[in-house]
């Protein structure tokens, strides 16, 4: 269709169908959510807009597929006016297509921001925002890793969003900066840490339990860092290192 606004510029894209002038636009901020509660943020991202769909034979119509992430913002880029060359920004994308899920090895040039785990919002604050995520969530009893832990709000991880996350959340209370990064020399993560939150504790043993004999390899994270001694699978050798470093938590 016609864009309904202005647009900032123009680029010619081809294929076996033809050509067409695609419209394009300047974005002040694009924000990519991902599964470790961060987001990738692109500065002034130039996209452009093109409906593709397949022709549904019954109804004559055009079914439209839903958007794509265009590799532009993974590879390595170049202004067509000036010929600067930006690189990207990734040492490594891993593309899992058993789990479905694409994972980012970010450079060390783009410090990744880690906030306070009592900070809901990942803005680095803990306050009346985080604060607003937790009463939309309150009382709730299905949180778990599938919904974000109620989107972060249940903080402690048992499933509910009650007092004892308030009295986290109310310890931080407008306290400002991040927290040390998991995996820093001054924030060192433990070998038995698989879900990132650098503790040993019950739910990394959740997910030593849900690759328990599973064959493992690198394109899954050598089955999500359970298999320890990196023989290929996930059994009594890794419980037992994993059973090492446990932590009962209070």
């Amino acid at each position: 269709g016609e864009p309904i606004g202005e647009y900032d510029f123009s680029v010619p894209i081809g294929g076996i169908g033809g050509e067409v002038e695609l419209p394009g636009f300047t974005l002040d901020r694009l924000s990519i959510p991902t599964m470790n509660g961060f987001n990738l943020v692109y500065l002034n991202a130039r996209v452009c807009v093109h409906d593709i769909g397949i022709l549904d034979e019954e109804s004559g119509e055009f079914e439209i597929i839903d958007g794509i992430f265009g590799d532009n913002f993974i590879c390595a880029s170049m202004n067509m006016a000036t010929w600067d060359i930006s690189s990207t920004p990734y040492d490594n994308v891993v593309m899992d297509t058993v789990r479905g899920v694409l994972g980012f090895d970010v450079k060390a040039d783009y410090p990744v921001p880690v906030r306070r785990f009592t900070d809901i919002d990942a803005d680095c604050d803990v306050d009346i925002d985080d604060l607003a995520v937790m009463s939309f969530n309150w009382l709730r009893t299905d949180c778990g890793s599938e919904n974000d832990y109620c989107d972060y709000a249940d903080i402690d991880k048992d499933g509910e969003v009650n007092f004892e996350d308030y009295v986290f959340a109310a310890s931080d209370w407008l306290k400002g900066g991040c927290q040390y990064a998991c995996g820093s020399e001054r924030r060192p993560r433990p070998g038995a840490d698989f879900s990132g939150d650098c503790e040993v504790d019950i739910f990394d043993l959740q997910i030593a339990a849900e690759e328990w004999l599973k064959e493992c390899d690198w394109l899954n994270y050598n089955c999500r860092g359970a298999d320890m001694a990196r023989d290929g699978v996930v059994n009594f050798e890794d419980f037992g290192e994993f059973a090492n470093q446990m932590r009962v938590r209070p």
